[in-house]
């Protein structure tokens, strides 16, 4: 089957690309934009096409934006002239006298007449150096102006110094006009007519059109994180921008989105009803009205974990993306969170002595089978998470070449691979293996995955539809434990999972008196703050002692036969 322009087909799913125009070659190189389009069909990847279509265009418009940004150039008359009128309509209000009645005595009167001598003094002063072309000044409120505005123009360029000398003349006639109020002179007129040409630029500033919307906004964050995003993080901002999308307007300018607006936003997010895409009366409804019409009927809501880390988190970093690219001036959504009504601790349990020797005490553990089902990664992967606190992707997406050997003692590299990413940077790591695996034979199946020339550690591992390793030791594991009647002992008592061996591990940190130490977070894989000496630990120094305060972790209630009868040396 031929494919259609822009539209091809890769291992029987579709993709959108589009070769990068020739002027962003040295922005983005001579290659391609591609995307998948998620789907194994034609027709759907056909109504999916238009979609990806504007991320390409979003993203050569960045591009463009970049390179323009990049390299100074001239202003032109009618730019700096849009420039200063947009700076006049926001100062007005400034310069305007207060006209609420007042009742002076002499001091207050005697202060008023120095204010009224200084500023005229001033004025003197700036009509002096707008002669000399002396602009010092102004520098500090005109780069702020450029920046807000993405321009970037060389200050020795005659265009500078006419923009300067546009401000400075505006700036008088508008303090010339204030001090004659001020004197009761309300016809006064300033000898300038700057005003008045910029009265007249006014109504060419508020029909002038902005690319910067909402949904440009939108486009440009996902063209700029698109090299560094699993799936999983495309999925997840799927439904936020939605949200926004709905709520606000695709085209709503994006300095507009004040508190207010993103309180509208929150308002939404509060009443999102749970699944709402898969409810097809009402996803093919615009968000608000979705939500309206989930509350007419009492559908149950997003949980408050959903609303403060997926909704409002991601809005937050969008908007974050926006204020460090100077799409706007301040983030909206900052500290617009829900309080939970869960505890953290139980936010999901982690196992009990009983619950984890009724775990490993079964089968595979008990009988030695280390190949359950021709899975090696079903015995070791929860070992892994037990006695490291890895997340499940971290084992599953391992390399063979990862366990490594540094400074005599065996290791983890815990890093990003071609097959996984991390979660974020704290989360690479060298980690010494616990004596426990060691001795059930560990690096004994790994030299075994080598000599069999397997790349990845546990080979049967797949990557999901998100990019993740480890779905099938999740599923597997969520099904032995319903199958053993193992469940949570907090307010969400079905919340057991292989997830929570990792809480489990965090308990044996705080047992073994480590938990809030250097070494306990670096184990964990948590945050290390800025101290150098942190830096060293997690990159491959200081093995020896991170060995023996891992050693401290311990599970008195497991007791795990070695596969054969053969303990390896530790």
């Amino acid at each position: 089957m031929k494919n259609t322009q822009y539209l091809v087909q890769v291992g029987g799913r579709w993709y959108c690309r589009v070769r990068w125009p020739k002027e962003i070659w040295g922005a983005l190189g001579d290659g391609s934009f591609k995307r998948s389009l998620r789907t194994d069909s034609r027709s759907e990847a056909l109504l999916r096409l238009p979609g990806a279509l504007q991320e390409f265009q979003n993203a050569v418009a960045v591009a463009k934006a970049r390179q323009l940004e990049a390299a100074p150039r001239p202003l032109g008359a009618g730019e700096i002239t849009l420039l200063v009128a947009r700076w006049y309509e926001a100062a007005q209000g400034a310069f305007e006298p207060n006209p609420r009645p007042q009742q002076r005595d002499a001091v207050e009167r005697e202060e008023r007449r120095r204010f009224i001598e200084t500023q005229e003094e001033g004025l003197v002063r700036k009509r002096r150096q707008l002669g000399e072309a002396d602009y010092s000044t102004l520098y500090p409120l005109v780069d702020g102006l450029l920046s807000r505005t993405g321009l970037n123009v060389d200050r020795e360029d005659a265009s500078f110094g006419l923009l300067c000398q546009t401000l400075m003349r505006a700036w008088i006639a508008l303090e010339e006009t204030a001090l004659a109020k001020m004197r009761g002179e309300f016809g006064h007129r300033p000898a300038d007519p700057i005003l008045q040409e910029l009265e007249a630029a006014e109504p060419s500033v508020a029909a002038a059109p902005t690319s910067r919307t909402l949904d440009g906004l939108i486009g440009a964050y996902e063209a700029d994180n698109a090299a560094r995003w699993s799936q999983s993080t495309v999925n997840a901002y799927r439904p936020v921008f939605r949200v926004l999308r709905d709520t606000l307007g695709a085209n709503r300018e994006v300095r507009s989105v004040d508190r207010e607006a993103a309180r509208e936003v929150f308002e939404v997010v509060k009443g999102l009803p749970r699944n709402l895409g898969k409810n097809r009366e009402l996803a093919a409804l615009p968000v608000p009205a979705a939500v309206a019409a989930a509350q007419s009927l009492g559908l149950p809501t997003i949980s408050p974990k959903s609303i403060n880390d997926s909704y409002m988190a991601l809005s937050v970093a969008l908007f974050g993306w926006g204020l460090r690219e100077r799409w706007t001036e301040y983030n909206p959504f900052v500290g617009l969170r829900v309080v939970e009504a869960v505890a953290p601790q139980d936010k999901r349990d982690a196992f009990t002595p009983d619950q984890l020797a009724a775990v490993f005490g079964g089968a595979p553990w008990s009988t030695g089978d280390t190949a359950p089902g021709g899975k090696p990664s079903l015995y070791w992967a929860p070992l892994l998470s037990l006695y490291h606190g890895l997340r499940i992707g971290e084992p599953c997406g391992l390399l063979t070449e990862e366990i490594v050997e540094r400074d005599g003692v065996a290791a983890i590299d815990v890093k990003p691979n071609d097959l996984r990413r991390l979660k974020n940077r704290h989360t690479k790591r060298f980690l010494p293996i616990h004596p426990e695996l060691i001795r059930l034979g560990f690096l004994d199946y790994v030299e075994a995955r080598r000599r069999a020339g397997d790349r990845q550690l546990f080979p049967e591992a797949r990557q999901d539809a998100n990019g993740h390793y480890g779905d099938h030791v999740t599923d597997w594991f969520r099904r032995l434990l319903e199958a053993r009647g193992l469940r949570g002992q907090g307010v969400n008592s079905g919340n057991l999972t292989l997830h929570s061996l990792r809480h489990s591990f965090q308990d044996a940190l705080r047992d073994a008196g480590i938990e809030e130490t250097l070494e306990g977070k670096v184990l964990a894989g948590r945050q290390r703050g800025a101290d150098p000496v942190a830096a060293a630990y997690g990159n491959g120094r200081n093995m020896e002692q991170l060995a023996a305060q891992l050693g401290k972790v311990a599970y008195p209630a497991v007791g795990i036969p070695v596969a054969g009868g053969v303990e390896a040396a530790a």
